[in-house]
Order: structure tokens, then sequence, then C-alpha cells
């Protein structure tokens, strides 16, 4: 397998031409073309050679993001064509570790190794760590922080997974203060808080849902979140609190499917005791 991975390297040398510097992000469009229809035609070697040069060439431009991609998705056709997957990307990063296409080739070399019924799902954390801790500029950084906490909660290790969620919410160089209220930030402090529900930690939990709600813009699992608040509430026997979770879920999402179950709830709540 090495021989053939080796030999795959060889062919892209023979074929490649030294990188033009100063080339736009568009640069290596007519190769992803070449390639992508190279594999189309039923030509799964020469596709690799033609995608591989292009990650080679540009590795700095969205082509060769688009190339990993499409590598992915014709990883099948590669190993038909004798190749192993894994080894090729694994190759491509250690040549390619300091440029832009690092991050795409680290996890979508991990996809292959967590792909469910593999048991390899270790290997596939480490170079999800490798991407998390030293590419967070990668646009694929957020990715892979939730694949890495899936693959922790598949192993069972749920304190591992929210230390990774945890990490997640922490400024870096390439993700300021600005980026910890952005979409994914929300995502990831609604999953943390339902782990720490499962956790018994109701007061992290609801710091969590407070942030939610509070500091991310738009409505997205705004009325998720002030449903576990409620249910926190209810666990906790503060019924006061409780109704004024379900009271801001009604007037600030009237779409919610969750309304109804609230108005009934806030009706309960009112009933005078016995």
């Amino acid at each position: 397998m090495r021989a053939l991975l080796g030999s795959l390297y060889l062919l892209v040398t023979a074929c490649s031409a030294p990188p033009v510097p100063g080339l736009p992000p568009s640069s290596g469009k007519a190769l992803f073309v070449k390639g992508d229809g190279e594999f189309a035609n039923g030509r799964g070697l020469r596709g690799s050679v033609t995608l591989v040069k292009l990650v080679e060439e540009y590795p700095e431009s969205y082509w060769a993001r688009r190339a990993v991609e499409t590598l992915w998705e014709r990883r099948l056709e590669l190993t038909a064509a004798g190749f192993s997957y894994p080894e090729l990307l694994g190759g491509l990063y250690e040549k390619h570790k300091e440029d832009g296409i690092a991050g795409h080739l680290l996890f979508y070399d991990a996809l292959w190794f967590a792909r469910p019924g593999a048991g390899l799902e270790k290997e596939a954390l480490y170079l999800l760590l490798v991407l998390v801790d030293y590419h967070p500029s990668s646009a694929l950084w957020d990715d892979g922080v939730w694949l890495a906490a899936d693959l922790l909660r598949r192993l069972g290790r749920v304190g591992d997974e929210a230390r990774i969620l945890e990490a997640a919410l922490l400024p870096t160089s390439s993700r300021g203060i600005d980026a910890l209220a952005d979409g994914f930030s929300q995502k990831v402090r609604y999953r943390l808080a339902r782990l720490y529900l499962r956790q018994g930690r109701y007061r992290e939990a609801l710091r969590q849902l407070s942030l939610v709600v509070n500091l991310h813009r738009g409505l997205k699992l705004k009325d998720d979140a002030m449903w576990q608040t409620a249910q926190v509430y209810a666990v906790l026997g503060d019924k006061e609190r409780e109704a004024k979770a379900l009271e801001y879920l009604v007037e600030q999402c009237p779409w919610s499917r969750l309304k109804d179950g609230a108005v009934a709830r806030i009706r309960d709540l009112s009933l005078p005791k016995e």
C-alpha cells in the first residue's frame, strides 16, 4: 500500500510545475474541473493525481479545499484504485501542516477513522485535537470541535466531552471576543447546558442557558433554552422562576412548538394549592 501511495506522489511530482507566486485565490480551478471530470468519467486514478497536484500547488486556495472534499466524496473509488485514503491525506498534511489546507486535511482524515463501526475513534480524536489546538483559523474548526465532542460521547467520556466544549468557548488569537456570541458558540452553550443537566450540574446549566438566551442574536434555540431553564427550576423546586421562564418563552417565542406546553404549565402553576 505504501508503495502504491509513493507511486501516486511520483505521478503528481512528474506532472507538477512550481507554483506561481501571487496567484489569486481562484487559482487551481482548471485543475479542479479536470480532476472532477476525470472521476466522473471513471478515471479515478487520474482524477486523484490531478486533485493531489492541485493541493500541492495551491494549498492556500479555495479550490484546494474543494479538492480535499472531493477526495473524501470519491474515497471508495480511490480505495478501489489501490490507494490508502488516510495515508494519502496524512502524507499531504505532513507536507502542508503550515498551510491553509491543513485543517481540511486533518478533518477529512479524521472522518475516515470516525466512520461508524470502524472502531477507530481514538485515531480520529487525535487528528481532531490537532486541528482544534493548532489550526483555529481553519474553516472546519467548528466542525472539528463538534465531531470531537460526538466521538467523546460515543466513547462514554462525558467529562472530556464537556471539557472540549468548554475550551471552545475560550477566546483565541483567531477567535476573538466577538466570536463567542456567534451561532456556533450558541450551539456549544446549549449542548453544554444539556450535558450539565445530565450530570446534575444545575447551576452551571442555568448559566449557559441564560447566555444562550441573552448573549446571542436572533431567536434560534432560545425557546428550547427557556424551556430547559423552566425544567431546571422545576427540579430545584423554584416555581416562581419556573413560571417566569415559561412566560418569557410564550412572550418572546409565540411561534414555538413549546408554546402550548408552556401555557398549560403556567396554568397549572397558577392554580391554588389544595
